[in-house]
């Protein structure tokens, strides 16, 4: 279920870019603006208010609910949650300050705004193959494997920006690897706690990492514009290159820990 949200997020990402470009040059931003608000108001709270089931609970019964995926001590299971806050975070505000941003970079980079357009269309596009992929995997998949895999490819799109001169080839190879590794690290991101952590602690690890991802979320866009105005699209680039190692050393950190791990016992309540 939450790969198939996300799927459609990315969806919309692709569809309305050029839309909401289309509008900017016809009505200014502003009116632009005040369109959104409307769509928001108009058809997204109705939504939200009458046509969203009521969530259900799901009661699991005897101690199925307190056994843990991998079995951890209560120190450990600190150790990993720090671990996957710190990772996620970190990848949060990468993705959130890079994003938005993504049209001023290829600008910045030598592309024209048509091909910046397209470019940034198209990484949601990108995102989706990510999360289809993801959705095929099913309960094959793994989610520390899976952001380990999302996070290398980001870093991959970043080192090769650094390196190699601006050309079309690149900046089409940068959205490729940085649009599919997004795409899979937004799927990671969320099922990390229950790869570690029992369905009774799901909810309540996963509000936990909320706080730190929401603020980075607030923060990164104020940012990354602030570097991209004041530094240019290099200095941008180079600092989610050291965060996004940053990142990944946490990951593969975590996934030591899992490895040592022996077999699942119950949680305490």
């Amino acid at each position: 279920m939450i790969a198939i949200l996300m799927l459609f997020t990315g969806l919309s990402s692709a569809i309305f870019w050029p839309i909401l470009n289309s509008l900017n040059e016809a009505v200014d931003w502003r009116m632009t603006f005040l369109i959104c608000a409307a769509l928001q108001l108009c058809i997204c709270l109705p939504l939200h208010l009458f046509a969203l089931p009521k969530p259900v609970a799901n009661h699991m019964e005897g101690t199925a609910a307190h056994i843990s995926p991998v079995a951890l001590s209560r120190t450990a299971q600190r150790k990993a949650f720090l671990l996957i806050a710190a990772a996620t975070t970190i990848s949060t505000f990468i993705t959130f300050g890079v994003s938005p941003s993504l049209l001023e970079i290829f600008r910045q980079s030598g592309a024209s705004p048509a091909l910046a357009l397209q470019l940034g269309s198209a990484r949601g596009i990108i995102g989706i193959s990510a999360r289809f992929m993801d959705m095929l995997l099913g309960k094959r998949g793994n989610p520390i494997l899976s952001a380990a895999m999302g996070v290398s490819l980001m870093v991959a799109s970043f080192l090769l920006m650094i390196v190699m001169p601006p050309s079309t080839p690149l900046l089409v190879t940068f959205i490729l690897l940085y649009g599919f590794g997004s795409g899979v690290m937004t799927v990671a991101r969320a099922l990390l706690p229950l790869a570690l952590f029992s369905p009774h602690e799901y909810g309540l690890q996963s509000a936990r990492l909320s706080l730190p991802q929401n603020l980075a979320n607030a923060v990164a866009p104020v940012v990354f514009t602030a570097t991209l105005d004041r530094a240019g699209s290099g200095v941008a680039i180079a600092i989610c290159a050291v965060l996004a190692i940053v990142s990944l050393g946490f990951i593969l950190a975590l996934m030591f820990m899992v490895r040592g791990a022996g077999e699942p016992v119950p949680s305490l309540p």
